[in-house]
Order: C-alpha cells, then sequence, then structure tokens
C-alpha cells in the first residue's frame, strides 16, 4: 500500500513540475502569434552607434532603431536560422526588449518580434 501511495506522490510531483515549465522558460516562445501593434514603422533599421555584421535570411542584428522616433531595439532571442513552421522554411525572427519600454504598446513582459532579414515588425508576444 505504502508503495502504491509513494509512486501516486512521485507522479503528482511530476505532472506539477511539467505543468509549472508549460507556461515559463522551459515553452516555446516561438509558437507565439505575435499580437497586433500600433505606431510602429514600417521596418527597424541597424542601430548605427554599435558596430554589428548585416542582417541575413538567417541572421538577427542585436540592435535595431526606428529611423523616425529613434526608439532602440535591444535582441533577447531569436531563431538564430531559419526555421520551420508548417513544412515551411521560414526567415529568422527576433523578439526585441522597446526601450523606453511602453512604446507602440509593448509592455513590460513583452516583446515585439521583428522579422531579421527585412526589420519587419510582425508583433508582439510575452516575454
Amino acid at each position: 500500500m505504502s508503495n502504491l501511495v509513494l509512486r501516486a506522490a512521485s507522479l503528482a510531483g511530476l505532472v506539477s513540475i511539467l505543468a509549472c515549465g508549460s507556461a515559463g522558460p522551459l515553452s516555446n516562445p516561438w509558437g507565439h502569434t505575435p499580437a497586433p501593434v500600433a505606431g510602429v514603422p514600417e521596418h527597424f533599421i541597424p542601430d548605427s552607434s554599435f558596430t554589428q555584421p548585416p542582417a541575413s535570411d538567417s541572421t538577427c542584428l542585436m540592435h535595431l532603431v526606428d529611423p523616425a522616433t529613434q526608439i532602440r531595439l535591444i535582441m533577447v532571442r531569436s531563431t538564430g536560422h531559419g526555421h520551420v513552421t508548417d513544412s515551411t522554411v521560414r526567415s529568422a525572427v527576433g523578439d526585441y526588449k522597446v526601450e523606453p519600454e511602453e512604446r507602440f504598446g509593448v509592455g513590460e513582459h513583452e516583446r515585439l518580434r521583428v522579422a531579421c532579414a527585412t526589420g519587419r515588425p510582425l508583433g508582439k508576444v510575452p516575454e
């Protein structure tokens, strides 16, 4: 009987750990569909105050800037390479922290997703 109780407690603990991880940093951030944002430029450009290699379909720049307002974007994460979704290879995307915060309607725990090859904003996603 105690062996059965021990197994049930172990299983409950494992389920709890997995459930917490599904909504936190262990989840797949690329599974989020970007939500629309207002007031963003048609595309962001490389921030010239930093030396960085040019972007391509498979790389993301660390620092971008809105050419009109000079609002900066700092990369938090990127796919690092083209990724596959629904059997289609897509260009790399990056999730950026907006500085100053709260611009473009991107909240404290949100990031602005940008297509790396074009600098085109795709929308906001959870941190």
